[in-house]
């Protein structure tokens, strides 16, 4: 069974978004700590199932409500990413797939060859803290929802330190104004691509997911 690394967690455990909802909590591979190039992918944002409205209200949800009795499902990243590389088949998997088949495709200096088993390389989180009001939907995103973003990701790029961060949102990109001046800051190299399960990620997105890695690597 593999497992995020936690290898960072000291680090990650002490931001406030995280210890309001400790299951939001970034993908790390196991491998990534030792990667000569260690990447970051950021997607868009989680969904809940079908019906739950918990999370509408973006004031209370970044106060932090009680989660117990509720269904949580997408928000939990570690576990969404490990069912995706230990097999557990998925619909939404679609995204986990493409972007494991562009790593393998590209320069990245990993003896994985495995669309799944290479995100034991990777860094994995979505940009919006809050999950999308509608499952399989783009988040309504709020002026609060674009503060909590930048400042969590900031956040996890100074614990993780990665070498190179790609987003894999449009959305997510053009929401990262501050996040992005903070990369350059940093002097780490980011890119963004369409969303993996669009249409446009095989024309375009995937070539600029490739050339991108092989650049920086």
């Amino acid at each position: 069974m593999i497992e995020s690394s936690k290898d960072y967690d000291y680090c990650l455990e002490k931001i406030g978004h995280y210890k309001k909802y400790p299951k939001m909590l970034p993908w790390v591979g196991n491998d990534y700590k030792k990667s000569k190039s260690k990447i970051l992918l950021i997607a868009e944002s989680h969904y809940l199932q079908k019906g739950e409205t918990y999370h509408h209200d973006a004031d209370e949800w970044y106060k932090g409500i009680s989660l117990a009795g509720k269904t949580i499902g997408g928000i939990t990243t570690r576990e969404v990413i490990e069912k995706y590389v230990n097999k557990v088949k998925r619909r939404a998997y679609r995204i986990f797939i493409n972007i494991g088949e562009a790593l393998i495709a590209s320069c990245l200096p990993t003896s994985s060859k495995d669309r799944y088993t290479v995100y034991e390389n990777m860094a994995f989180m979505n940009f919006f803290q809050r999950p999308a009001e509608k499952n399989g939907k783009s988040i309504n995103v709020k002026s609060i929802d674009i503060t909590i973003a930048n400042e969590v990701s900031k956040e996890v790029v100074k614990c993780i330190e990665p070498d190179i961060v790609i987003f894999t949102s449009v959305k997510a990109y053009k929401n990262a104004k501050d996040f992005r001046k903070f990369l350059d800051g940093e002097k780490i190299p980011y890119e963004k691509t369409p969303h993996p399960a669009t249409s446009h990620w095989s024309k375009t997105g995937k070539g600029v997911f490739i050339a991108f890695i092989c650049k920086h690597v």
